[in-house]
C-alpha cells in the first residue's frame, strides 16, 4: 500500500499526539527511575601502597597492600601474621540521602585459616555498635571468590555509616607452619538515591524536575471544554450554558433558571435565591 507525503505527515502527527498524551496521563507519567551506583570502590591500585591513598579511613599495622595476583589489577590487600590482637581495615562514609546499600568484594586465602582464625565483615550506622555480615574461618580458598551483602534499612540515610574487615587470631609462621593470610580486592559500596517527592508530570504547572517519585500534587493547566462537552472530557472547565425554557431537569451541563420570588421549596429544577 502506498501513502502520499501528506498522509505520512498526518500519521506522524497522530502518533506524536498519542505519545504526548501517554506521557502526561499514562502509567509512566509519574515514574522516574533511580539506579544504583558505587559510592566507594577500591581495588588498591593507587600509585602509593597506602590505604589512605586508596580511600580507606584507617588500617591497622598487619593490613598491607601487596603486588601480584590481584582480582582486578596487580594489587590487593591482605592481613596476616598478627597474633591474637584484632586488626581492622575500616571505611567510614555517609549514606545520607541513599537507600538500598550493598557491600561487595572478592576474597581468598593466601594461606589457610583454621577454626580459631576469624576475619569478620561488619557494619555500623552510629560508629559504635557493629553488626556482623560474615565470619570467614576454617577456609582454604586459593581462588578469588565474590561476596555480596544487601544491608538492612538501618544502613540507609546514616551519617555515621561505616564498614570494616576485622581479623582476629591469625597466627605468624611458627614451627615450620605457614602463617595465616586473608586477601581482599575489588571492594565496592553501592547505593540508590532516596526518592525525592514532588510532581513528576512535565505538563503540570508545578512540575518538579528534581522529583523522582510523584506525590499526587500535580496541577494540570485548565482549558475551556469543547462545545460538545459531555461531562467526561478531562482537565477542562465546563462552559456556562443556560438551560432550555421550560427547564425539565434532564438537560446536561447547563445552569438552571432562578426560582420565582414566591419560591416555597417545592418548585422543581430552579436555583433557590440567596436570602440574607
Amino acid at each position: 500500500m502506498n501513502y502520499s507525503f501528506t498522509s505520512i505527515v498526518k500519521i506522524q502527527r497522530f502518533f506524536a499526539v498519542i505519545a504526548i498524551f501517554a506521557l502526561a496521563f499514562g502509567p509512566f507519567a509519574n515514574v522516574k527511575l533511580a539506579y544504583a551506583a558505587n559510592v566507594f570502590s577500591s581495588s588498591f591500585e593507587a600509585g602509593t601502597s597506602t590505604f589512605a591513598a586508596n580511600g580507606w579511613t584507617s588500617a591497622d599495622n598487619d593490613w598491607s597492600i601487596t603486588s601480584g595476583s590481584g582480582h582486578q589489577g596487580s594489587k590487593k590487600a591482605q592481613v596476616s601474621d598478627q597474633g591474637d590482637s584484632a586488626d581492622i581495615l575500616r571505611k567510614a562514609i555517609s549514606t545520607v540521602g541513599q537507600t538500598d546499600v550493598v557491600l561487595s568484594f572478592y576474597y581468598k586465602t593466601g594461606q589457610p585459616l583454621e577454626s580459631n582464625d576469624h576475619v569478620y565483615v561488619e557494619w555500623t550506622n552510629n560508629g559504635s555498635t557493629w553488626t556482623q555480615l560474615a565470619d570467614y574461618k576454617n577456609i582454604n580458598n586459593g581462588s578469588w571468590t565474590s561476596a555480596s551483602f544487601n544491608l538492612p534499612a538501618g544502613a540507609n540515610n546514616a551519617a555515621n555509616f561505616a564498614f570494616r574487615f576485622r581479623a582476629v587470631g591469625l597466627e605468624p609462621s611458627t614451627g615450620g607452619q605457614d602463617k595465616d593470610e586473608f586477601q581482599l580486592d575489588s571492594v565496592n559500596l553501592a547505593t540508590t538515591p532516596a526518592p525525592v517527592l514532588g510532581c513528576t508530570n512535565p505538563l503540570a504547572t508545578n512540575y518538579n524536575p528534581v522529583a523522582t517519585q510523584d506525590n499526587g500534587s500535580c496541577v494540570l493547566p485548565v482549558t475551556p471544554c469543547p462545545e460538545n462537552y459531555t461531562g467526561t472530557y478531562p482537565n477542562c472547565v465546563a462552559p456556562v450554558i443556560p438551560c432550555e425554557s421550560p427547564y425539565t431537569g434532564n438537560q446536561p451541563n447547563c445552569v438552571p433558571p432562578p426560582c420565582p420570588e414566591n419560591y416555597t421549596g417545592t418548585y422543581p429544577n430552579c436555583v433557590a435565591p440567596v436570602i440574607p
